[in-house]
This record gives structure tokens, sequence and C-alpha cells, in this order.
């Protein structure tokens, strides 16, 4: 892509503006404003549905992003990217894995020798890994008292965000391992990253399910997804409720493919009571399943329920046919053969009605459909399903190619974008077959 080549007073002009009219949208509606306080805003669910609020938050990173790098000039740009990031991303994985952010009081602070004591390890090198922390905006030294440390939001999330940092930054997960291995795998192809990093050659759900004590791998990662989306989506998954024509499905049952624990399931049960649920995934997730299904009280007259199924094998003979079939953050986890495999075993129910959501990322086609940090996010995404497990992240092309290989007929109805998420609803039938 060709970039434009703004002055820096002009970017300055952009940032002020967005800065501006983000900062007057969130007094407008009483909202409190971003903040370094450490029980401060944590994220902008509160204006997902402001389009106003949402485009000024956007053109302000966007600006922003950009005169950062010509601030910084290719030569300083490089470095950071090289060495920076890189042992940001350490510092992180340090803290989470050391319980540190548990460590320090959630309103008040700590000593960094006592910090130390509590976490088992030593104040000297505690010390230098806090002081990068600090410069990530991660803790902070509280005024006027040197040598403590005190929460800031970001510290603060951690704790909550911990089952998905764990994904990310674990060995167990061989996430950081599969990234170096980029280069072999463009030489490799269809080959995955991930193979080549673990010595015996195994994929990621064989890591998980056997690397992690006691059999937890996949009810770790369950809980990982689940954090991901309180933490994008909120805990009333908004996004979700409003991407689908719930309503107009009528009374009846929707199969939640690969649903995990249903924390996809659970708030539109509640939303939509003419509903039932059927949660299906690997018979590791219903323990923690039916524990969240009770929890939220919607374990009687199966309202929703869990079903031990793998999405690799036909759908149960004695299922009746669903409303809809919902695949949430499913198939960008797979290559298209197995993508085909996983879809062709829900045609028999979609050749008799029953519609398909998808909860999915939708790729840009070309370069400026989106703003250049939000494609930069994605195609992040689309290089770790990639590495981690042969997956990939589809433009609307790319979806429909897919949706005719389970099925010629077999195509997108619509596409809805989620205001303030990375994913999108897409709704797809049988179009161009006669409904049995």
């Amino acid at each position: 892509m060709a970039y434009q080549n703004p002055s820096l007073t002009g970017l300055a002009e952009e940032i002020l503006k967005g800065a501006t009219t983000l900062q007057e949208e969130l007094s407008k509606h009483d909202l409190p404003q971003p903040s370094f306080v450490p029980d401060g805003r944590r994220n902008y669910h509160d204006v997902y549905l402001n389009p106003v609020a949402m485009d000024a938050r956007a053109r302000l990173i966007e600006a922003a992003q950009t005169m950062y790098t010509l601030a910084l000039g290719p030569a300083d740009a490089l470095r950071t990217i090289a060495t920076t990031e890189r042992m940001r991303v350490n510092v992180l994985r340090t803290i989470h894995e050391l319980g540190i952010a548990d460590a320090v009081p959630a309103n008040g602070d700590i000593s960094i020798d006592d910090l130390a004591a509590k976490v088992g390890t030593h104040p000297i090198p505690l010390r230098r890994v806090l002081r990068l922390a600090y410069t990530m905006r991660v803790f902070q030294e509280p005024a006027g008292k040197p040598d403590f440390v005190a929460h800031t939001p970001l510290s603060a999330l951690i704790p909550a965000a911990s089952p998905w940092l764990w994904l990310q930054l674990a060995d167990v997960s061989q996430m950081q391992a599969s990234g170096w291995q980029l280069p072999w795998a463009l030489r490799n192809w269809p080959r995955i990253p991930l193979n080549k990093s673990d010595a015996a050659e195994r994929d990621f759900w064989t890591i998980i399910q056997q690397d992690e004590p006691e059999g937890r791998g996949m009810s770790l990662f369950t809980s990982a997804m689940s954090s991901y989306i309180q933490m994008m989506h909120g805990s009333n998954s908004m996004q979700v409720l409003r991407g689908f024509d719930w309503a107009g499905l009528g009374e009846g049952v929707i199969v939640d493919v690969g649903g995990g624990s249903g924390h996809i399931s659970l708030p539109v049960a509640r939303e939509f009571p003419q509903l039932r649920f059927v949660v299906q995934d690997l018979v590791k997730n219903e323990g923690s399943a039916n524990e969240l299904i009770k929890a939220a009280g919607l374990d009687q007259d199966d309202k929703v329920r869990f079903q031990p199924h793998d999405f690799f094998t036909p759908q149960p003979e004695s299922q009746v046919v669903p409303k809809a079939y919902l695949l949430s953050r499913v198939l960008h986890d797979w290559p298209d053969e197995d993508c085909v495999r996983i879809l062709t075993h829900l045609l028999p129910g979609m050749k008799r009605g029953a519609k398909l959501f998808l909860v999915e990322r939708v790729m840009p086609s070309r370069p400026g459909e989106v703003p250049l940090h939000q494609e930069e996010q994605l195609r992040v995404l689309d290089l770790m399903m990639y590495s981690i497990l042969g997956g990939c992240e589809r433009s609307r092309d790319d979806w429909e190619r897919l949706l005719r290989r389970a099925d010629l007929g077999l195509g997108v109805r619509t596409i809805a974008a989620m205001p303030g998420s990375e994913f999108s609803a897409i709704t797809c039938e049988i179009l161009a077959t006669q409904v049995l």
C-alpha cells in the first residue's frame, strides 16, 4: 500500500481534534475520562454504540501512531520493533507468571522488598523489571514513596486477564516459540510453524491436553477464550446480542457448536427466553460448562444444556433441527479442508431450514478499507492463527469460497460489523437450493 505523507503539525491537529471530540462525548454522557487511576476506565464498552466517540477514538489512535512512527524515524522505529517490543512482552510474561499483579494491593501499595518476598524473587532484579514496567504504564511508583509499587489500570487488569495471558505467554502453549518459525513456515507451506517448534512435532490441541498438568489444558483454553471476550465485549456480549436476528427466529433450539463452556450462549439465552441452547464441545469442558449454566440459573427445563460432541463428527441423530447453528470463533482456528469437514456435518440441518451464525473476523480486501492500526491488529491475528493452528482470518470473498466448497448452495446472507469489536456477525443460509 502507498502511504500518505502528512505533516507533523497536520497530525498534531488531527490528534487534538480526535482527543477533543472523544473527551467531549464522554463528558456529554457523564462517562469517565481515560486516566491512570487504578480503578479508572479499563475499556470503551460503554461507548461502542456512540459512533461519534468511536470514530474520534479511531482517528486519535491512527494519528497518534503515525506521529509516533514519524517522530521516531526509521532507525529508531526498527530498533523499537526488534528490541523494545520484544522485551515488553518478556516483562509482561514475567509479571504474569510470578503473580506480581495479584501480590500488589488492589487499593494501596507495597514496598518492592515485601513484594519480592511475596512472589519469591530477589528484590534487585525485580526492581529492574518493574522500572521497565513503569515505562509501559504497567504499575507505578506512588508519589513521594520511592521503592514502593502500586497499580495502574493496566496492571490492575492482569489478574482478570490471567487465563488469556496464560494462553498467549506460557511455555506450554508454544505461542511465542511458533512465531519464530515463520521463515521456516513460508518455505514449507502448508506445514504449521507450531509443529516445527515442538520437539515431537505435535499440534496445538495435543500439546495443550498432554503438557498441562491434571488434564486442565482444555478448560484453561476455554477460560482464556471467555476472558478474551470479556475484555473485548464486556460481560453481556452486547455485540453478539445485537449482531444476529435472534428475535426473528421465534421459538426453538440454537446449537452452539464448539461453544466451550457456554460463555456466548448464556447471555443470549437470558436476553431471548423463547430460545433454548445446546452447547456442544469436548467432554473435558462438561464440568466447567455445567457449573456456569447452573450459576446463571439456566439449568432448568433444558434452557441451556451441555452436550459432549466433536464437531468433526456428524450431529447426533436425536438432535432436533435447530433454528440456527452458532459457531463463534471456531472456523478461523482451522485450514479450509477442516472447515469444510465441520460445515458438512451441519448441512443436513441447514437444508431443512437452519441458519448458520458465524462470529468471525472479516479481513479487508484492499488497503485503506479500515484504519491502519486496526488492519495491523487483524494481520497479527491472521499470522497467529496460522503459526499456532494452521488456520487463518478470511475476507468476505474467502468466506464465500469456503462456504461454496462445503455446498454450492451455501452462502453469506448478511455481514454485520460489531461496533467496537474486530469481529463481525455473519449470517449464512442455503441460498441456491430448495429447502427440503
